[in-house]
């Protein structure tokens, strides 16, 4: 593990060469982590409440339920891109990741072999135990933001979506994909695929928001994409108040695994209407580790499930139907060597 001072040297290294403005930036995973005490965890929260909340509302760890290796790439981002680094030092910053990665969850009944007993808690495959081989950041940001993409229809034949980049309406989180579409049947799709990478194991992360849809508005990350009718997608509907893992195979669409957006509680009526999503922003995020396959909306799982031919693939933004959405923050971990292949 490095020390401190080790952090402090290549961070400020990085720092004096500048911040560059790109659609695509492939970066060597380099986590920030730090060792400390138990005594000084009441002082790091007080550094965390100052620095973190200079620039945003703080946000609660224990219901983000991020790992150590998360909140090291979320501070490091934080560092990076939104140049906290004039106001907090790396070592500061190791020391924030520590504290915060002290609401990791944990989960006390496990089966044999790590696996716990409850399908939406956090188990052994939920956390990467090696570094990916080569991290993908998408925050369409530079001269030309889709250039390294195949903003692509699929399904039913119609006519294209329109994807654009500008300045989030919010304004808080500055550049963001924009679709739309004007196809309103529910089996026509828009996907932005990333052009250069194919890979198997994987862990994608984005945030979406849904900002109309006559019919079924709902977005996706596509994942395992051979062409643009041969996927695996995992599914928020907004509507429906659903995640689903849905198997594209041309006019084919096999639902693998569908759960509600919130679990019902045990005093919950009989037959209840799903909860629909909230306005606002959300994260998604798929894992994909030797055809096992985990997905969440919001930090909470709601996938949990093997697909025994995965065989990999290329990695999209989905949307359906008239979905109207913008995307932000997208991410992906590539943990075998990814492959520069064409889209067939």
């Amino acid at each position: 593990m490095k020390t401190a001072r080790q952090l402090a040297a290549a961070l400020a290294s990085f720092a004096a060469v500048g911040t560059v403005a790109v659609a695509a930036l492939t970066v060597p995973a380099r986590p920030v982590t730090a060792e400390a005490p138990a005594s000084d965890l009441t002082q790091v929260k007080a550094l965390y409440s100052e620095k973190c909340s200079a620039c945003h509302n703080l946000p609660k760890p224990e219901e983000k339920g991020y790992t150590q290796k998360e909140w090291s790439r979320t501070v490091t981002r934080m560092m990076t891109k939104y140049h906290a680094s004039e106001s907090i030092t790396p070592p500061q910053a190791a020391q924030i990741v520590t504290y915060l990665a002290t609401f990791v969850p944990k989960t006390e009944a496990r089966r044999p072999g790590g696996k716990s007993s409850d399908p939406w808690a956090t188990d052994s495959l939920d956390v990467w135990r090696e570094v990916p081989s080569t991290t993908r950041v998408f925050n369409f940001a530079s001269a030309s933001p889709l250039a390294a993409f195949s903003p692509l229809g699929s399904g039913t034949p119609g006519p294209a979506p329109s994807w654009l980049v500008s300045l989030d309406k919010a304004g808080a989180n500055g550049m963001a994909a924009h679709v739309s579409a004007p196809a309103f049947r529910p089996d026509r799709f828009a996907l932005l695929v990333d052009r250069a990478d194919t890979g198997r194991n994987l862990d994608v992360r984005v945030r979406f928001r849904i900002e109309s849809g006559k019919v079924s508005p709902a977005v996706g990350l596509a994942f395992g994409l051979a062409d643009p009718d041969h996927y695996t997608v995992l599914r928020c509907n907004q509507s429906l108040g659903d995640l689903a893992l849905i198997q594209i195979a041309g006019a084919t669409h096999t639902t693998l695994q569908q759960t509600p957006l919130i679990l019902p509680t045990a005093d919950a009526a009989p037959n209840a209407a799903p909860t629909p999503l909230t306005p606002g922003w959300h994260t998604l995020r798929v894992l994909v580790k030797d055809g096992q396959v985990r997905g969440w909306l919001d930090m909470q799982k709601r996938v949990n499930t093997t697909l025994p031919t995965y065989t990999g693939g290329k990695v999209a933004l989905w949307t359906q139907g008239s979905t109207a959405a913008s995307f932000h923050d997208w991410i992906v971990d590539w943990y075998d060597a990814p492959q520069t292949a064409p889209l067939s």
